[in-house]
């Protein structure tokens, strides 16, 4: 709420209007004194104390209007709920495209669509509309599609933040969780990092899918690429191989990669938290931009190495594998799958290294070779 003065808050004021008189109704209620009124034929200042939008405080505005009206003819009332004005206009049948003679949009100042009201007995139809009156029914029309657009915004604001919160705070848990485990076990506490964490990096798996979704809907302005690489790379290690194989879990690869995947998290969640409120934090940005140097390839690196390991488990168990005969007179070998992904693999790691290098020289604004030998040169 936009303050006039010290301490003095600008209520919420809604407004309508018919062809004699302009209607203001001040929400303000529990008024301890009479309000302070001035109302000439140019405006309308109002004060008082009461119960508004910032609980009980002091409130006041001052509205030029967008035509004179009647001092003498107009009146205003005090109710248990608000303060009513009824503002004869100067010049009858006049239509106020806008109640203020400024263009600017007054945050606190709403339209009361019950109190727009307009003799047609006069007009038969639509075109026998003024011009004004179909200027008003414009402006109106637009005002009503900006409050929808905003309120969609302020939901899908809201809905990112939730998101992103709960992300972190998962991410947070789950890492937090390695180094009091660790402190107070030591190396043993790697052996059962799948079995006491697992279930959580799961979930926040699990919710990451919708990050997919969020470009796709336009949410979000992001490629769509490198996160479907990265939320469907990870959940194949943890649900196709992690999950299904208990004999990889108790290795200490799966404690390296919850580091690498959690500290990355960690920090990129709360970077995306204070882009929502549009805040920037520098060393925050950095970290964002810069903890993936390490990071990424040392994830990286345990995937393949767990893929590795988990070759001879499948070879054996034949886990996923399809065989013949079926319905579908088909056959499909897991293990195969697992050696083409150990070769495609890096591929895609390359391609996230590099759009990662390019979004840091980005944000970071780092120039580029290229801009530095075309300096030299010149």
């Amino acid at each position: 709420m936009a303050a006039s003065g010290a301490d003095v808050f600008c209520p919420f004021v809604y407004w309508g209007q018919n062809k004699d008189f302009v209607f203001l109704k001040v929400d303000i209620s529990d008024i301890a004194l009479g309000p302070e009124v001035e109302l000439t034929e140019e405006h309308l200042k109002f004060r008082a104390q009461g119960y508004g939008a910032c609980g009980i405080s002091q409130y006041g505005f001052k509205i030029d209007f967008y035509f004179p009206v009647e001092p003498k003819s107009s009146k205003y009332r005090v109710t248990g709920r608000a303060v009513e004005f009824e503002c004869k206009k100067a010049g009858s049948g006049e239509v106020w495209p806008r109640l203020s003679e400024h263009p600017q949009k007054l945050p606190w100042l709403k339209i009361d669509f019950d109190r727009f009201a307009f003799d047609e007995s006069e007009a038969g139809s639509e075109e026998d509309l003024s011009s004004q009156q179909k200027e008003v029914l414009q402006r109106l029309e637009e005002e009503v599609l900006a409050t929808e657009s905003m309120v969609l915004q302020d939901l899908k604001t809201l809905y990112l933040f939730l998101y992103n919160l709960f992300q972190w705070i998962g991410y947070c848990y789950v890492f937090g969780a390695i180094c009091v485990r660790w402190y107070f076990y030591g190396n043993e506490s790697r052996k059962d990092t799948f079995t006491t964490l697992g279930p959580a990096l799961m979930i926040c798996q699990s919710a990451a899918v919708l990050e997919v979704l969020h470009p796709l809907l336009g949410w979000v302005r992001t490629g769509v690429i490198a996160i479907v690489l990265q939320v469907f790379g990870r959940g194949f290690i943890l649900f196709g191989l992690l999950f299904v194989e208990p004999k990889l879990q108790s290795d200490d690869l799966v404690w390296y990669l919850f580091i690498a995947w959690s500290v990355i998290e960690v920090m990129r969640y709360p970077y995306y938290l204070m882009a929502l409120l549009k805040k920037q934090f520098n060393l925050l940005t950095w970290l964002r931009y810069t903890a993936w140097i390490p990071l990424y390839p040392m994830g990286s690196l345990c995937e393949e190495l767990i893929i590795l390991m988990a070759l001879p488990h499948f070879d054996i168990s034949n886990k996923w594998s399809i065989d013949l005969p079926n319905n579908f007179n088909c056959s499909f070998h897991f293990a195969t799958f697992l050696r083409i992904y150990m070769v495609v693999f890096p591929f895609g790691v390359l391609f996230l290294l590099q759009r990662m290098y390019e979004q840091r020289n980005k944000k970071l604004a780092i120039p580029s070779k290229s801009k530095h030998s075309k300096k030299k040169r010149a």
